[in-house]
């Protein structure tokens, strides 16, 4: 569990390709500080690559 939750997100395409923008933060709760080895933008872009690949196999 990545510990963010997505604010807002928007989805646009035409027949050449598809964007994603996803806006996300931190979730309550979540601890405030992160090891060395996880930092915040490494996190985002783990969960971000998970959720595309989400919607890509629908």
């Amino acid at each position: 569990m990545h510990k963010i939750e997505v604010v807002s997100a928007q989805i646009s395409s035409n027949q050449h390709r598809c964007m994603y923008i996803f806006q996300a933060r931190r979730a309550s709760g979540a601890p405030n500080q992160f090891s060395e080895a996880s930092p915040v933008e490494e996190i985002y872009k783990e969960a971000t690559g998970e959720i595309i690949l989400w919607l890509t196999s629908q």
